[in-house]
């Protein structure tokens, strides 16, 4: 089972942010989190993104004394004084930023449903992809599925967005998905890990 956390941006609130200065709130992550706090245009969503990358890599190391490090492709990993390497991944849209942590290579997105976008496909799409698309019954769904498939494969192995996403082929590796609400979870790992478990974090258990 794959444990996803997830927070919404709209919980953070004007009342929140009153109750927790935003400085003393901040010394709580690493530099490159506090950073995107202060920079983001959408600050809420940055805070939300920090909340679930704490949380997910929780269950893994002490995170006030992790160092995190890029790796050659560009994707972040964690290093601790444990033998084993955490990795993770975090992504956002619309109102949701979640976050997986994992002994194992991840990438991780989540996508609201969107209207099928047949520019997008003819770009980035198969042939296959594009025809499992116009058979289906909820077009946007399946739409999303495949987009967020995608997504979650290219951040797994860090290759970047776009690149070859039109002849993407799927090697050593396994995706789980979910679907919530309007939004689709897709994950992608090297090995299986079953359904997904999606874990809301409340404000005020933020770990310390």
């Amino acid at each position: 089972m794959i444990t996803v956390y997830i927070c919404d941006k709209k919980k953070i609130n004007k009342v929140f942010l009153q109750e927790n200065s935003l400085s003393d709130f901040c010394r709580q992550f690493n530099e490159y989190r506090t950073e995107k706090i202060n920079k983001n245009y959408d600050r809420n969503l940055a805070i939300a993104t920090a909340i679930v990358e704490k949380r997910a890599l929780a269950d893994f190391c002490d995170y006030d004394n992790i160092n995190i490090v890029t790796q050659e492709n560009g994707k972040p990993i964690v290093e601790t004084d444990r033998p084993v390497r955490v990795y993770y991944n975090v992504s956002h849209s619309g109102d949701y930023a979640i976050a997986v942590a994992m002994a194992e290579e991840v990438g991780i997105d989540v996508q609201c449903i969107s209207k099928m976008n047949e520019g997008v496909m003819r770009k980035i799409f198969s042939n296959e992809e594009i025809d499992r698309v116009n058979s289906a019954v909820d077009k946007n769904l399946e739409f999303t599925r495949i987009w967020a498939k995608k997504e979650s494969y290219l951040k797994y192995t860090g290759d970047g967005i776009f690149k070859g996403m039109k002849e993407q082929k799927y090697k050593d590796c396994h995706f789980s998905e979910y679907v919530f609400d309007r939004y689709v979870i897709s994950v992608c790992t090297r090995n299986p890990q079953g359904k997904i478990r999606l874990l809301f974090c409340p404000l005020y258990r933020i770990p310390h």
